[in-house]
């Protein structure tokens, strides 16, 4: 029986660039799954304090890590506090940097971003990525995660 061609080129091409052909497992076979309390501490407000712009995935990363859960709020000094829980998608373990850009209500920059941190993923694990805003003007946020450099 002739295997079809649209079936084995992208086949032999994931074994010549050593990629896995397996079904992702653990927390990225559900990125919708609930999310788990303690990304962002207790006593930070409720999200409805701060806008949510987004999290955005640079680099090719759309294939390895899932975004699980996305949580903002303000702490007690009026700061805002950001958490993105990571999934490692892949059989490898790799690191990731991530920067945050925090906004004001009219949209325009309410700081410089974030320097960028490195975060190391292990295989087939999630990690947390948090930021805490420097000024109080922070209405909502934007994080971008790409591969370490």
């Amino acid at each position: 029986m002739a295997v079809p061609r649209a079936l084995l080129v992208p086949a032999i091409a994931a074994l010549l660039l050593g990629c896995e052909m397996t079904p992702p497992s653990g927390p990225c076979a559900a990125p919708e799954v609930a999310a788990e309390a303690g990304l962002i501490p207790a006593d930070v407000a409720p999200v409805a304090s701060i806008g949510r712009r987004g999290v955005r995935l640079l680099d090719g990363l759309g294939g390895r890590v899932a975004v699980l859960d996305v949580q903002a709020g303000r702490r007690p000094d009026g700061l805002a506090h950001v958490g993105v829980r990571l999934a490692n998608c892949t059989g490898r373990d790799f690191a990731f940097e991530a920067a945050t850009q925090f906004y004001d209500v009219a949209a325009v920059a309410a700081q410089p971003p974030t320097l960028r941190r490195r975060v190391f993923l292990p295989a087939g694990t999630t990690r947390d990525y948090t930021e805490v805003s420097r000024n109080p003007a922070a209405a909502s946020f934007f994080v971008e995660v790409g591969a370490a450099r």
